[in-house]
C-alpha cells in the first residue's frame, strides 16, 4: 500500500544525494533522511513502541521534525503533532485526550513540555539539534517498514471548543492511504512537483496542509523542502532568493506580508514558479498582485 514513508525510500533509493531538507546552512540528503528514520525507528522499537502507538511531536519547522515525523511512521505508530507554542495545560490535555505512548519536544519548548507529559504521566524527550544527531548515531538502522493497514491512522490531532477543559476533544484521524491521497492531491494542484523543485514550507509543519502540501507532496516528488523554525518576512525573503525556491505552500498571512515587503525587482532575483493555500481566504487583489510581483502562479487547494 502507498504511504508516505514508502514515498521516503522510494526517493532516497532513487535520488540518495539530492537535498530533501535545507534549514539555514544545514543540508538533509535524501540518504541522510531515510537512513536517520530508519534509526529512529531502531530507537522507538527498543523502547517498545510499536504498531497502535501513539508518539506526539511538539516541533516547529526544523529538519527533526521530518526525521521523527517518518521515523515514527516506518515503524507503524502514529503521529500526533501538537503546536510548539501551546501551554502546559493543552499539551497535558492533548497527550491524554489521544492516548500518547510519549512525546518529541523542541529544547525551547521544554518547560511546557516536560510538566505537560508529567501531569499527563506520559514521557517527554526533549530534541536538541547537536544531541540528537549524536544520540541518531548511535543506533543502528531499521530495514523495512512495518507494512500499515489501508485503515490504520497515521496522524491524529485532537481539537476544543471554546468551553476549556468542561469540552469534549474531538479527535480527529488520517490513515496512511489518505497521508497519501492528500500528497498525490498536492502534486496535482501545484502541476506536477519534480526532483529540481525548492518548497518553502510557508506552512507550520505540524498542520495536515503543512505535512501534505508542503512535506509529504515534495519528499514523494524527490524535491528540496526549505524550513524555517517560523515565519520571519526578511528570513523567509532571503531563503527564496537565496536557495531559488521554485514552490511555496503557505498561508494568506504567508503570501501578504511577502508581496508587501518585497525589494524592487524580486520577480527577476527569485526561480518561483507556483504557490498554493488553504484556510482563509485570501483575496483575490492579494493573489493577483503576489502573481505579478513574483512572477508565478498562485493555487488555492
Amino acid at each position: 500500500m502507498d504511504s508516505p514513508v514508502l514515498s521516503l525510500v522510494e526517493s532516497a533509493q532513487q535520488y540518495p544525494d539530492r537535498p530533501a531538507l535545507r534549514f539555514g546552512r544545514r543540508t538533509l540528503t535524501y540518504h541522510d533522511l531515510d537512513g536517520a528514520s530508519a534509526r529512529i525507528a531502531a530507537y522507538l522499537d527498543a523502547c517498545g513502541v510499536g504498531p497502535d502507538d501513539r508518539v506526539a511531536l511538539m516541533m516547529p519547522n526544523v529538519p527533526e521534525f521530518a526525521v521523527l515525523y517518518y521515523g515514527i511512521l516506518r515503524i507503524g505508530a502514529a503521529v500526533a503533532p501538537i503546536d510548539p507554542l501551546s501551554g502546559t495545560s493543552y499539551v497535558a490535555r492533548c497527550l491524554s485526550d489521544l492516548g500518547c505512548t510519549g512525546m518529541f519536544a523542541w529544547h525551547t519548548a521544554a518547560g511546557r513540555a516536560v510538566l505537560g507529559a508529567h501531569q499527563a504521566e506520559s514521557s517527554c524527550v526533549l530534541i536538541e539539534p547537536r544531541g540528537f544527531a549524536a544520540a541518531v548515531r548511535t543506533y543502528d538502522a531499521i530495514d523495512g517498514i512495518v507494512p500499515p493497514d489501508a485503515s490504520q491512522p497515521a496522524v491524529i490531532t485532537c481539537e476544543y471548543g471554546l468551553g476549556g477543559r468542561a469540552d469534549a476533544a474531538s479527535v480527529d484521524s488520517v490513515s496512511h492511504a489518505d497521508l497519501f491521497a492528500q500528497a498525490r492531491v498536492a502534486d496535482q494542484t501545484l502541476s506536477g512537483l519534480h526532483p529540481e523543485d525548492v518548497v518553502y514550507a510557508g506552512y507550520p509543519l505540524f498542520q495536515q496542509f503543512g505535512q501534505a502540501y508542503a512535506m509529504n507532496c515534495a519528499i514523494a516528488a524527490g524535491a528540496c523542502v526549505l524550513l524555517l523554525p517560523r515565519f520571519d518576512t526578511r528570513a523567509a525573503l532571503d531563503a527564496l532568493i537565496r536557495h531559488r525556491a521554485t514552490v511555496v505552500a503557505g498561508t494568506p498571512r504567508v503570501y501578504a506580508t511577502l508581496m508587501r515587503n518585497a525589494p524592487t525587482g524580486v520577480g527577476e532575483r527569485t526561480a518561483l514558479r507556483a504557490g498554493v493555500f488553504d484556510g482563509a481566504e485570501l483575496p483575490e487583489r492579494a493573489q493577483r498582485a503576489f502573481e505579478r510581483t513574483f512572477n508565478c502562479q498562485v493555487f488555492s487547494a
